[in-house]
């Protein structure tokens, strides 16, 4: 840190003032002013050397699919795992706000594979309104 900033950090404790000699990651622009340094300490090594490490009892070779967070990826495309799409058709009506914000986060991190996601989960999400949780034949569509 540089020695006129010093006295920018200064705090009180009850016993006395204290201040930090060194950059410390929670003053605002600490994170960025290191990694800018780094940057140019190794600026000749950046994008240069990879490590990569490998566990070969967790790795699969040639596979045609893999099944990853909830997805299923293949050569072609992306998309949700069958297991999921089974667990949202069979999942029970929210009887509560809590259980219609699990079911909206659930069925919200697949909102990708849903055309029109917003307008039908409308429904749903006004019932997340003050005093507005009531099932009604539009909601039951949601």
């Amino acid at each position: 840190m540089h020695k006129d900033d010093v006295l920018k950090t200064t705090f009180k404790t009850h016993q006395d003032h204290l201040r930090f000699l060194v950059m410390l990651f929670g003053l605002n622009n600490a994170p960025s002013t290191f990694e800018s340094i780094v940057n140019n300490l190794f600026q000749f090594y950046l994008r240069k050397f990879v490590m990569l490490y490998v566990k070969f009892s967790k790795c699969d070779f040639r596979s045609e699919k893999i099944e990853y967070l909830g997805h299923v990826i293949n050569h072609q495309r992306v998309s949700m795992d069958a297991r999921i799409v089974e667990c949202i058709i069979n999942w029970p009506l929210p009887q509560s706000v809590k259980e219609l914000k699990g079911l909206l986060g659930l069925i919200g991190y697949y909102r990708r594979f849903v055309s029109n996601y917003k307008a039908i989960a409308q429904p749903l999400t006004n019932l997340l309104n003050k005093n507005a949780f009531r099932w009604i034949d539009q909601t039951m569509t949601s």
